[in-house]
């Protein structure tokens, strides 16, 4: 089972909503600005309509995909195809990691493998069934226990972090309408900018939501991180950890960037 598509569906869906906000209030406004404007927002309408196209095709083959655990073996179901590797024939089973990414994890036997993806639902539940299972089959000299344990960590604090954020993408797309439309009003009517200058403010407060959002990514990710660190076991409750005072702090701290910015760009 994978994460829902719907929340990326509506993430693009509003801003091809904002994209034509935006050249409205200009034409509005500007007579002149209208051509070059528009030609900008179908062009952007365009690109994110086909995103959104592949997006679900990634997502309607996501869908399709299982990982089956049996006594026996593992088995990775996917449309047109099935693969399975016997744990008597597991010969490697490593974790790979890039630089800003959690990476995923292969399980390899003499002729197949199977790529463990942190999209899959419940993946520490499945890496500590398989090393459990590995170990009965007497395959521990395939297992790195460091590594293993990294990997489950990771797939924890994944899990726990990727499940509050997604709940958050609802009230992401809101606060990024508002700020588009405060950014807007802001440029167009209260500081009475230029058309380029307003337009790049408006911009901004199109980004800025997202910025934030992956600020707060980044210390809710943290906060869990020690948490599972300190005790010491991931089968600990992570759910019941409080992030309220880092998801309220981390806010703040965006609104201040975000106000200070204003005053910046405005009066520099």
């Amino acid at each position: 089972m994978f994460i829902s598509e719907q929340v990326f569906i509506s993430l693009f869906y509003s801003l091809i909503l904002i994209f034509w906000i935006v050249p409205f209030i200009l034409n509005q406004r500007f007579a002149t600005f209208q051509f070059s404007i528009f030609r900008i927002s179908i062009l952007m309408t365009i690109t994110l309509l086909l995103a959104s196209h592949l997006i679900r095709t990634l997502f309607d083959r996501l869908k399709g995909t299982f990982f089956v655990l049996t006594p026996e073996e593992i088995i990775k179901k996917t449309p047109g195809k099935t693969v399975a590797i016997p744990f008597a024939d597991v010969c490697k089973i490593t974790y790979i990691r890039f630089p800003f990414s959690n990476g995923y994890g292969i399980l390899k036997s003499s002729d197949e493998k199977i790529r463990l993806p942190f999209l899959i639902d419940n993946l520490n539940d499945l890496l500590t069934h398989l090393e459990n299972n590995l170990y009965i089959w007497k395959k521990e000299s395939v297992v790195n226990k460091r590594e293993m344990d990294k990997f489950k960590f990771v797939a924890a604090v994944s899990k726990y972090v990727n499940d509050y954020l997604f709940r958050s993408l609802k009230p992401l797309i809101t606060i990024t309408i508002y700020s588009t439309i405060v950014g807007m009003i802001t440029a167009f009517r209260i500081w009475n900018l230029p058309p380029i200058e307003a337009l790049t403010w408006t911009l901004f407060s199109i980004i800025y939501p997202l910025m934030s959002y992956l600020f707060i990514h980044y210390f809710i990710t943290l906060k869990i991180s020690l948490y599972i660190k300190a005790k010491i076991t991931i089968k600990e409750d992570i759910g019941s950890i409080d992030t309220s005072k880092v998801v309220s702090y981390s806010i703040l701290i965006s609104v201040i960037i975000y106000l200070v910015s204003g005053i910046l760009y405005k009066f520099f």
